[in-house]
């Protein structure tokens, strides 16, 4: 139940940690992109008086890892999860300039906890665009200027992320 399994796409695996005190993880996006917002799914034991949702935490990101951390949410015990199995609940991030992130650090301050300081998640998941979208891709092939000739003119392009591979569309 390592916190890998925050990130392994599967609901039904999930990362269980011991807090008694603030715990977090520091995770790496592939690619940076423009994270709009995030889904938090609970994890698979919520039952009566078994109750191991985080209530409050703080979620940060920044482009290299030299950077200093910038907050991008904080979340109080009133915005926080239901103690639902394997729910998921969306946020949203502070991110008004629409900035580029790929590293990021997800801390919990506080849990809701019968069974001594545990929390347990199943997923975290971003929304937001990744730089191989082709909103913001590199378009290459195609002239600046083209003679008015009154008719269709046929482009010959192709499209590549920010990586150099091309994308199909």
């Amino acid at each position: 139940e390592s916190c890998a399994k925050l990130f392994d796409g599967d609901v039904h695996t999930k990362w269980c940690e011991y807090c008694s005190s603030t715990i977090y993880v520091e995770f790496e996006s592939k690619w940076s992109f423009i994270p709009t917002g995030y889904i938090l799914t609970t994890g698979d034991d919520n039952a009566v008086n078994n109750y191991r949702n985080p209530q409050r935490w703080r979620l940060y990101g920044r482009l290299s890892e030299y950077d200093e951390w910038t907050e991008l949410a904080y979340v109080s015990k009133d915005e926080s999860m239901e103690d639902k199995n394997l729910t998921p609940y969306e946020f949203s991030l502070n991110n008004p300039y629409q900035r580029y992130y790929q590293y990021f650090k997800f801390e919990i301050y506080d849990v809701r906890s019968y069974y001594p300081d545990y929390c347990q998640l199943s997923e975290f998941q971003f929304k937001g665009y990744m730089l191989n979208d082709i909103s913001s891709a590199i378009v290459e092939g195609i002239q600046p200027i083209y003679d008015y000739t009154g008719g269709n003119i046929q482009l010959d392009y192709t499209v590549k992320d920010a990586l150099g591979n091309t994308i199909e569309i």
